[in-house]
């Protein structure tokens, strides 16, 4: 027998020495039972077994020396359980585990060992548990880990070398937690990345002109940091991003944006911008996405009065190429009075003037400076 299934059973409790005689098992279905403890010899027996599913059971940890028989185990699946700790070596043994999945359980603590010996892990997915603290090193050793899911707990911060050594890493999601801030090379080692999530924390700064968080990530594809508390963004910071496509920067506190930042984002197809507070934008911030196919700006506080005309023009001529509508924010201007509540595009540019002479003067030096040859 290499196939086994004992789901949906009720079983509280399993014999030592339950599966003696089932030396060639390879997969072994225990889930959706109601195992309060778990021997640790259960697996003993069982050498040649490469999938264990426990899934939606209720014991609280899992016992020491569990899998120091099991060197051919490959996928490891414990969701929906009620496990609340992830101990030093829980996991000793498994030198041949790919993946593991600890999703939706009750887990508060995760030792700084607790995975260690799993070098050729490549997917850990720890998403929707009640984590507070991710020890600094919990992660050492994990070189073939490619896909790390951290989502949904309740992380406060990010250690300096949390991520070290994580250079094959592709997938990070870290979004839903409590974190306030990230150091400035928390990813310093991970240049493979190609995703990145670190959206609905309370981060408040990414980092300066000097030093941000995404340094060195040229292979992202896809960067979310939405529903944060960012208010300003260094203005290289998202140089050299040229295989960038999807960019979620809504929903955060940012008053304004550097006049080239997108620059060099050739690939970007998706811009979210709703919901921020910026309240005028360069007539020249966007030009350079010539790949764009959708850009979110409803929900901020926009300025309908000359310094908008540049800009709706590059609107209006991008309009067949480019989706402005979103069903969470309505394109709308905040001001002046006369335009309060009137969508952006349905204001004729005749209509987008500066009230006071000051106003105009700014606008006519800004467009001039744009125009201006450079000196020789």
């Amino acid at each position: 027998m290499t196939y086994l299934s004992i789901q949906e059973s009720g079983i509280q409790t399993l014999e030592v020495g339950a599966f003696a005689d089932l030396h060639a098992l390879r997969t072994l279905h225990l889930s959706r039972n109601k195992f309060t403890d778990i021997p640790s010899s259960l697996l003993y027996d069982l050498p040649e077994l490469r999938q264990l599913y426990l899934y939606s059971n209720v014991f609280t940890s899992l016992p020491d020396k569990m899998f120091i028989h099991s060197s051919k185990i490959a996928d490891l699946h414990f969701d929906f359980g009620k496990l609340r700790i992830l101990q030093d070596h829980v996991l000793d043994g498994l030198i041949n585990l790919e993946y593991v999945s600890f999703f939706a359980n009750d887990i508060t603590t995760v030792q700084p060992n607790a995975f260690s010996g799993l070098s050729n892990l490549e997917t850990l997915i720890l998403y929707s548990n009640d984590i507070n603290y991710l020890p600094g090193s919990v992660f050492r050793g994990l070189r073939g880990l490619r896909n790390l899911h951290i989502a949904s707990n309740e992380i406060p911060f990010i250690e300096e070398n949390t991520f070290k050594g994580l250079r094959i890493l592709e997938t990070l999601e870290m979004y839903g937690n409590e974190i306030s801030d990230l150091p400035v090379d928390a990813f310093r080692d991970c240049q493979n990345l190609e995703v990145l999530r670190i959206s609905g924390n309370r981060i408040t700064s990414l980092g300066n002109d000097n030093a941000n968080v995404f340094t060195g990530l040229f292979k992202l594809k896809t960067l979310w940091f939405h529903m944060n508390l960012i208010t300003t963004l260094p203005d290289n910071i998202f140089s050299g991003f040229d295989q960038l496509e999807t960019l979620y920067m809504y929903r955060n506190r940012i008053e304004a944006l550097p006049e080239k930042i997108f620059d060099g984002l050739l690939n970007l197809k998706v811009l979210q911008l709703f919901d921020n507070l910026l309240t005028t934008l360069s007539a020249t911030v966007f030009n350079g996405l010539i790949s764009l196919e959708t850009l979110y700006l409803g929900g901020n506080p926009l300025s309908c009065d000359c310094h908008m005309i540049e800009l709706r023009r590059w609107l209006d001529d991008n309009k067949d190429r480019i989706s402005y509508t979103t069903p969470f924010a309505s394109f709308t201007c905040a001001s002046p009075v006369k335009h309060a509540g009137r969508l952006v595009m349905d204001i004729p540019l005749g209509e987008l003037t500066c009230e006071s002479r000051l106003q105009f003067l700014h606008y006519v030096q800004s467009n001039l400076r744009q125009v201006a040859p450079p000196q020789q």
